[in-house]
């Protein structure tokens, strides 16, 4: 099981959903785990099999709802992408939701129980700064 450490952010309007950055290390680790992820899908994509059917079936209740209704596997993946890549070219930084972190953490199981050399992932807030690294 993988740590990625993230802290909170003054960022954000939204006090029930509040906005996190993640630590350098673990920001690079996670950009190169979706990818990783996204390599996975298309080769699920290719069998057309049961487990690309889990991959693109609708998850209501294990991932949270998009403004088209629920997200898939598939869906909330590429969108992580999409987010990272534009929040590091806006602000520098991989700025995540509370609610991203529970899909993260739903998706690398999924991924995991696919293929095991995926790692599990699970987010920890730090608790303090040492010398501008978080711990």
């Amino acid at each position: 099981m993988k740590q990625i450490i993230y802290s909170k952010t003054n960022v954000g309007r939204d006090t029930k959903n509040p906005l996190l950055d993640l630590r350098e290390e673990d920001s690079i680790y996670y950009y190169e785990t979706l990818i990783q992820w996204l390599g996975t899908i298309s080769k699920l994509a290719q069998a057309k099999d049961y487990a690309w059917e889990q991959c693109i079936k609708r998850r209501p209740k294990q991932l949270s709802r998009g403004k088209s209704g629920a997200n898939s596997v598939f869906s909330v993946v590429s969108g992580l992408l999409y987010n990272y890549t534009e929040n590091f070219k806006n602000y520098g930084v991989c700025r995540l939701s509370q609610r991203q972190l529970d899909d993260v953490e739903f998706c690398a199981m999924f991924m995991h129980a696919i293929d095991d050399a995926h790692e599990v992932l699970q987010f920890r807030e730090a608790l303090f700064d040492i010398g501008g690294r978080l711990i």
